[in-house]
């Protein structure tokens, strides 16, 4: 909490508007399954969604990736609150940065710009640079400190290799 008292009112104020980003962010990512649903529903315009969902894989694999970005959205709120509480810039970057390989793997277009804007907002507040996140890293401090985002990046690469499946050798 000391540290607390050091920080100055400007870098607060710019934490403030990466807090309402990332809040932004939380929203976006756990709205995705309804957004998922109601284009479904108009796609089909008012139809039976679970058959078609029963009968398409494509479809069906694609509303899988809509469900795993809650899990990216519970990760961007962690990483929001350690960045209000001024901890270590390096654990916030390597999680966002890793989320951001996870979205570019599921080519999500506004999630990777959204993540990306995070990162550069993130690295206007804090007083280091984004490549403070990767020296003088160890194996067991970087695992400990990216376990969440790295079951978010699992995720996504399994949906790829079940697209992958789909798309090359059905």
């Amino acid at each position: 909490m000391k540290r607390n008292k050091k920080i100055s009112a400007a870098m607060r104020n710019k934490m403030n508007k990466v807090n309402n980003i990332m809040l932004f962010g939380v929203v976006v990512c756990c709205a995705s399954p309804f957004l998922y649903f109601a284009y479904l529903y108009m796609k089909l315009q008012g139809g039976d969604i679970y058959g078609y969902i029963q009968t398409d894989a494509y479809t069906l694999i694609n509303m899988i990736a809509a469900f795993i970005n809650p899990f990216a959205g519970l990760m961007i709120d962690n990483m929001r609150k350690k960045a209000n509480e001024f901890q270590d810039p390096s654990v916030v970057y390597r999680n966002l940065f890793i989320l951001l390989i996870g979205e570019i793997c599921m080519l999500n277009t506004f999630y990777i710009f959204l993540l990306v804007f995070i990162l550069y907002k993130l690295h206007d507040a804090y007083s280091e640079p984004f490549n403070c996140a990767w020296k003088s890293l160890s194996f067991k401090k970087f695992v400990e400190g990216t376990s969440g985002s790295f079951v978010v990046l699992a995720g996504y690469l399994f949906v790829d290799v079940l697209l992958a499946r789909i798309m090359f050798f059905a």
